[in-house]
């Protein structure tokens, strides 16, 4: 069995990001791309291999959006091969996750790259048509069509 927390912590090593431990297993930072900016959550799940990545803003969407964010979230996650986004109904909280299960594999520092990479962009990608939902009075299916074309 592989020690996944190693290998999240190279590659924070390798690619030189500060990052904090604020419970055992998950690893937390930040990431600043072209559109926004989001926390990154990384939980390793050593018992069951899996590595998870979860790029997310919290209180992001406000009450009478989130119906409509909802609906944009699911039209994109049925065009996505990897990974999806949600939404927290109660709160407003919006994450892209992303997960690998490395289960008799070798995960590789190039495979939590480009997980990483993966989540911030995918979130970059929809950060804005959510902006734009929610303080534009956006059109879904146009929103939806803007993602599509990124």
């Amino acid at each position: 069995m592989q020690n996944i927390e190693s290998k999240v912590r190279e590659f924070f090593r390798e690619d030189d990001w500060k990052f904090t431990e604020p419970k055992e297993h998950i690893f937390q930072t930040g990431a600043r791309a072209k559109s926004s900016d989001c926390t990154l959550i990384f939980h390793c799940k050593e018992e069951q291999q899996h590595l998870v990545v979860i790029g997310f803003k919290p209180s992001v969407i406000p009450e009478e959006y989130r119906l409509k964010a909802a609906e944009l979230l699911t039209r994109a996650n049925y065009k996505l091969g990897l990974g999806s986004f949600g939404m927290d109904f109660s709160d407003g909280e919006f994450r892209f996750r992303i997960g690998l299960d490395v289960e008799d594999g070798a995960l590789s520092y190039t495979m939590v790259r480009n997980i990483t990479h993966i989540a911030v962009q995918m979130f970059d990608q929809m950060y804005p048509c959510l902006m734009k939902l929610i303080y534009g009075n956006g059109d879904i299916i146009e929103l939806f069509n803007e993602w599509l074309e990124k």
